[in-house]
Formats: structure tokens, sequence, C-alpha cells
């Protein structure tokens, strides 16, 4: 299980000055497409067969130390206003969204939880940078695996499993919202989140102000949602805890990587990808309060 990448490029903070060309959502999804043959075959990962067994850990035990952050109750206005600079038609229309309490990890997951918790030993892979190159099914996989060892019950379903070596490239993946373990924030969790309660469109490299780190920058982070274009038009207004489109041909991206400028680095920012690639892609979890 796990997901060693010996000549992975060097995570750095992010940056809000420069920084490549915003490429569109729909690009990207194009290019996941066209690239995840030949990705999955060149990039090493790890062998996420599920697994069943439970551990002797009491709910609540913490084997990784990822510290969770409360976020508290809340709405918001999701998306971007007509006249925000380097918006995108998918951030819109805006729209008040309701947000049940839940906890999210403070930093994105890192090198060193991964392999707490799932069994890696390789040496290039066990400090405190942000895990990058993992893919959706890596890290629902992964959320599941904490659960069952801190004594949760997991919130994913995972049917017809697909593999190319030991890769997983296709399953039927369900999400339990009631259930009290792990599990990727939705899309729109993530943007409350980030925005703390502020309207602030870019992030900075300080905590913002619920105390969570690195929200834009450093890499791009998995949500659970399916990515649409057009879904928020098709969306009631006000809109509660909603949990992405039914399919999709990919999943939901936010935050920006650490190449991106700030017109990457908005609360706004969406895109989407091909859940079986690993383009720079890192995430965080969460939990029901």
């Amino acid at each position: 299980m796990c997901s060693a990448h010996k000549s992975r490029p060097q995570i750095r903070s992010s940056s809000l000055k420069g920084g490549k060309k915003k490429m569109r959502a729909a690009v990207v999804l194009l290019v996941s497409g066209l690239l995840l043959a030949l990705w999955v075959i060149a990039v090493p990962g790890p062998n996420l067969t599920i697994d069943t067994d439970r551990t002797s850990y009491q709910s609540g035990d913490t084997i990784a130390s990822i510290p969770m952050i409360s976020i508290p109750a809340g709405s918001f206005l999701m998306g971007s206003p007509s006249d925000e600079p380097w918006r995108d038609l998918d951030e819109g229309p805006q729209r008040t969204v309701n947000i049940s309490a839940f906890m999210m990890s403070q930093t994105e997951i890192t090198e060193k939880q991964w392999n707490d918790v799932m069994g890696c030993k390789d040496p290039y892979f066990t400090g405190d940078q942000r895990v990058e190159k993992v893919t959706w099914f890596d890290c629902v996989s992964f959320c599941n695996k904490l659960s069952r060892d801190e004594g949760y019950t997991p919130c994913y379903t995972i049917r017809n499993i697909g593999y190319d070596g030991n890769h997983i490239t296709s399953a039927d993946v369900s999400c339990n919202f009631n259930a009290n373990g792990y599990r990727l924030p939705t899309e729109a969790e993530w943007e409350y989140a980030c925005r703390a309660g502020t309207k602030a469109p870019v992030g900075e490299k300080e905590p913002n102000a619920w105390g969570l780190y690195g929200m834009h920058g450093n890499v791009w982070e998995w949500c659970w949602d399916w990515y649409s274009s057009d879904y928020y038009g098709t969306r009631p207004d006000p809109d509660t805890n909603p949990t992405g489109p039914t399919t999709g041909g990919g999943r939901v991206i936010r935050g920006g990587g650490w190449g991106q400028g700030q017109q990457g680095c908005r609360s706004a920012r969406r895109s989407g990808m091909a859940p079986a690639l690993r383009l720079g892609t890192g995430f965080r979890v969460v939990r029901a309060h």
C-alpha cells in the first residue's frame, strides 16, 4: 500500500507571485484522459487491495498524529463574483451554502503520516513534506484504513475494483456521510474551510482564521465530488451540505499547485482530474464533528 516516488519534485511553499498560465478545467480533464495510460505505468504506486481487518485500537486513538481542527457550522457564498479577477465560468453562479460542523486535518497529509497508516518503509517517503502524486483511489483507501485503525466506522464502500498491476484504475465508490470515520472533504466543505468566515479570494502562507495551513499552493487537494463545470447552476439557493454530481469524468481538485500564481491560488478556483491520475495531487482528511 506504499506510494513511493523517488524522483518527485521538491514541494515548495505557496507562491503568490508569477506562476504558470492557468488551464481551464476542461483542458485538465482532457489532458488527464490522454495521460492516464502512460502515467499509471510510469509512476510507481501502492498495491491498494482493500484491507478489511480491524485492529485493537480503541475509538479516538491516534496512530498517525494528525492534528484535526474543529470547523464550526455556518453558511457562506460559494463560488466567485462575476467581477473577480481570473474568474472561470465554472465558479458560478454564486450561491449561499449551509455547512454542518466537521473536523479537518490542520495540514495536508504528510509523507510520515502516510507511512504510519499505510505501513510504508520507503526511506525517501518519511518526512514532513506533503504527500503528493497520490490518486483519488489512494486517498479513499487511506481514509478507510485510518478509520479502521482508530476504531471508527469507515465512510467508503469500494466495489468492482479494476487494477493495472498494483494500481487501482477504476472502482465504484460510495460514501456514507453519517459514518464517524475519515473521508475526503466535499468541495463545499473545502471552500468553506478555506475561506474561514472571510471573503478573501487569495490565500496566504500563514494559517487562516480557523488555523488551517496550506490551503493554497503546495499541492492540489482531492475532494470527494465528481467535477462538473455547470454543477453550481443546477443547485438550489440556498443549498445545504452538497456532495456533488452522482457521476462524472473526474474528481474535483482544489487549492492550486506549487507552480500556480495568484490566478490558481484562489478560494473559488476549481478543477477536475481523472481519479486514477497522480499529477502533483495531495489531500487532507475530515471527520464528522
